[in-house]
Protein backbone atom coordinates (compact mmCIF):
# COMPACT_ATOMS: atom_id res chain seq x y z
CA UNK A 1 0.00 0.00 0.00
CA UNK A 2 2.56 2.39 0.98
CA UNK A 3 4.37 1.75 -2.31
CA UNK A 4 1.21 2.36 -4.02
CA UNK A 5 0.73 5.83 -2.23
CA UNK A 6 4.43 6.45 -2.99
CA UNK A 7 3.91 4.93 -6.99
CA UNK A 8 0.74 7.10 -7.71
CA UNK A 9 1.65 10.59 -6.57
CA UNK A 10 4.60 11.01 -8.48
CA UNK A 11 3.19 12.27 -11.47
CA UNK A 12 1.74 14.85 -9.29
CA UNK A 13 4.95 15.36 -7.60
CA UNK A 14 7.10 15.64 -10.80
CA UNK A 15 4.91 18.46 -12.11
CA UNK A 16 4.95 21.02 -9.30
CA UNK A 17 8.65 20.70 -8.43
CA UNK A 18 11.52 21.45 -10.67
CA UNK A 19 14.27 19.24 -11.56
CA UNK A 20 16.86 21.43 -9.47
CA UNK A 21 14.81 21.27 -6.58
CA UNK A 22 14.54 17.16 -7.25
CA UNK A 23 18.17 17.53 -7.34
CA UNK A 24 18.76 19.34 -4.29
CA UNK A 25 16.44 16.03 -3.01
CA UNK A 26 18.85 13.55 -4.03
CA UNK A 27 21.45 15.12 -3.04
CA UNK A 28 20.51 15.52 0.38
CA UNK A 29 19.10 11.78 0.91
CA UNK A 30 21.98 10.08 -0.50
CA UNK A 31 24.34 11.74 1.78
CA UNK A 32 22.01 11.64 4.48
CA UNK A 33 21.31 7.59 3.88
CA UNK A 34 25.10 6.77 3.38
CA UNK A 35 25.99 7.92 7.21
CA UNK A 36 22.15 6.48 8.27
CA UNK A 37 23.39 2.94 6.95
CA UNK A 38 25.77 2.92 9.58
CA UNK A 39 24.48 4.96 11.56
CA UNK A 40 24.52 2.24 14.29
CA UNK A 41 27.14 0.06 13.14
CA UNK A 42 24.55 -2.29 11.96
CA UNK A 43 23.98 -3.42 15.55
CA UNK A 44 20.00 -3.55 14.97
CA UNK A 45 20.43 -6.54 12.71
CA UNK A 46 21.49 -8.35 15.67
CA UNK A 47 18.11 -7.14 17.57
CA UNK A 48 16.60 -9.76 15.97
CA UNK A 49 19.32 -12.42 17.06
CA UNK A 50 18.80 -13.38 21.04
CA UNK A 51 16.74 -15.73 22.92
CA UNK A 52 15.62 -13.29 25.65
CA UNK A 53 13.93 -10.18 25.34
CA UNK A 54 16.28 -8.72 28.26
CA UNK A 55 19.44 -8.98 25.49
CA UNK A 56 17.41 -7.64 22.81
CA UNK A 57 16.53 -4.91 24.52
CA UNK A 58 20.19 -4.30 25.88
CA UNK A 59 21.56 -4.47 21.83
CA UNK A 60 18.43 -2.16 21.34
CA UNK A 61 20.06 0.40 23.40
CA UNK A 62 23.35 0.14 22.61
CA UNK A 63 22.29 1.00 18.74
CA UNK A 64 20.84 3.75 20.24
CA UNK A 65 23.37 4.95 21.90
CA UNK A 66 25.91 4.69 19.05
CA UNK A 67 23.31 6.05 16.90
CA UNK A 68 23.77 9.17 19.15
CA UNK A 69 27.52 9.07 18.92
CA UNK A 70 27.54 9.07 15.10
CA UNK A 71 24.53 12.11 14.67
CA UNK A 72 27.14 13.79 16.90
CA UNK A 73 30.05 12.48 14.90
CA UNK A 74 28.36 13.95 11.86
CA UNK A 75 27.39 17.34 13.37
CA UNK A 76 31.46 17.74 14.29
CA UNK A 77 32.03 16.93 10.37
CA UNK A 78 29.50 19.95 9.34
CA UNK A 79 31.10 22.08 11.26
CA UNK A 80 35.08 20.90 9.69
CA UNK A 81 33.75 20.50 6.28
CA UNK A 82 30.69 22.95 6.00
CA UNK A 83 32.43 25.16 3.29
CA UNK A 84 32.30 22.06 1.06
CA UNK A 85 28.62 20.95 2.26
CA UNK A 86 27.53 24.54 1.42
CA UNK A 87 28.40 24.23 -2.32
CA UNK A 88 26.38 21.78 -2.65
CA UNK A 89 23.36 23.65 -0.83
CA UNK A 90 23.65 26.95 -1.87
CA UNK A 91 19.60 27.52 -2.38
CA UNK A 92 19.00 25.81 0.86
CA UNK A 93 21.45 26.10 3.47
CA UNK A 94 19.82 25.22 6.16
CA UNK A 95 19.35 21.83 5.26
CA UNK A 96 23.16 20.84 5.85
CA UNK A 97 22.21 21.13 9.58
CA UNK A 98 19.11 18.80 8.67
CA UNK A 99 22.19 16.44 7.69
CA UNK A 100 22.14 15.27 11.54
CA UNK A 101 18.29 15.01 11.98
CA UNK A 102 17.75 13.22 9.30
CA UNK A 103 20.19 10.84 9.88
CA UNK A 104 18.66 10.42 13.00
CA UNK A 105 15.49 9.48 12.17
CA UNK A 106 16.48 6.83 9.38
CA UNK A 107 18.72 5.60 11.93
CA UNK A 108 15.94 5.16 14.81
CA UNK A 109 13.96 3.92 11.78
CA UNK A 110 15.91 1.22 11.12
CA UNK A 111 16.47 0.20 14.95
CA UNK A 112 12.55 0.06 15.76
CA UNK A 113 12.28 -1.93 12.48
CA UNK A 114 14.41 -3.92 13.03
CA UNK A 115 12.66 -4.76 17.15
CA UNK A 116 9.35 -4.43 15.35
CA UNK A 117 10.25 -7.32 13.40
CA UNK A 118 11.70 -9.38 16.22
CA UNK A 119 8.11 -8.71 18.28
CA UNK A 120 6.57 -10.00 15.23
CA UNK A 121 4.75 -6.17 15.11
CA UNK A 122 4.54 -6.71 10.80
CA UNK A 123 0.99 -5.03 11.02
CA UNK A 124 2.23 -2.44 12.71
CA UNK A 125 5.48 -2.10 10.58
CA UNK A 126 2.93 -2.26 7.67
CA UNK A 127 1.14 0.89 8.94
CA UNK A 128 4.53 2.95 9.38
CA UNK A 129 5.18 2.62 6.22
CA UNK A 130 1.74 3.44 5.18
CA UNK A 131 1.40 6.38 7.56
CA UNK A 132 5.33 7.59 6.38
CA UNK A 133 4.38 7.43 2.53
CA UNK A 134 0.90 8.74 2.66
CA UNK A 135 1.76 12.06 4.86
CA UNK A 136 4.77 12.16 2.25
CA UNK A 137 3.03 12.59 -0.39
CA UNK A 138 0.05 14.97 1.23
CA UNK A 139 2.98 17.42 2.86
CA UNK A 140 5.24 17.83 -0.25
CA UNK A 141 1.89 18.46 -2.27
CA UNK A 142 0.60 20.70 0.09
CA UNK A 143 4.12 22.39 0.47
CA UNK A 144 4.28 23.22 -3.09
CA UNK A 145 0.85 23.70 -4.19
CA UNK A 146 -0.83 25.95 -0.70
CA UNK A 147 2.23 27.53 0.57
CA UNK A 148 4.82 27.77 -2.36
CA UNK A 149 7.67 25.94 -0.41
CA UNK A 150 10.16 23.46 -1.81
CA UNK A 151 9.04 20.72 0.68
CA UNK A 152 10.42 17.19 -0.76
CA UNK A 153 13.23 17.20 2.03
CA UNK A 154 11.36 18.59 5.03
CA UNK A 155 8.27 16.89 4.06
CA UNK A 156 10.07 13.81 3.87
CA UNK A 157 12.16 13.83 7.31
CA UNK A 158 8.71 14.66 8.90
CA UNK A 159 6.59 11.81 7.51
CA UNK A 160 9.92 9.47 8.25
CA UNK A 161 9.23 10.87 11.99
CA UNK A 162 5.78 10.44 12.12
CA UNK A 163 6.19 6.51 10.76
CA UNK A 164 9.33 6.31 13.57
CA UNK A 165 7.16 7.57 16.00
CA UNK A 166 3.93 5.10 15.48
CA UNK A 167 6.11 2.63 15.91
CA UNK A 168 7.74 3.43 19.12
Amino acid sequence: MAQIITFAIMPVITRIYTPDEFGLYSIFFSITTAIALISSFNYEQAIILPKSNKDAQAILFLSLIILLVMVIFSIILILIFNKFLFVYFEESPYLVWMIPLSVFILGLMQIFDAYSNRQNFYRQMAKSKIISASSTASLQTASKSLFKLNGLVLSKMFSDLLGVLFLI
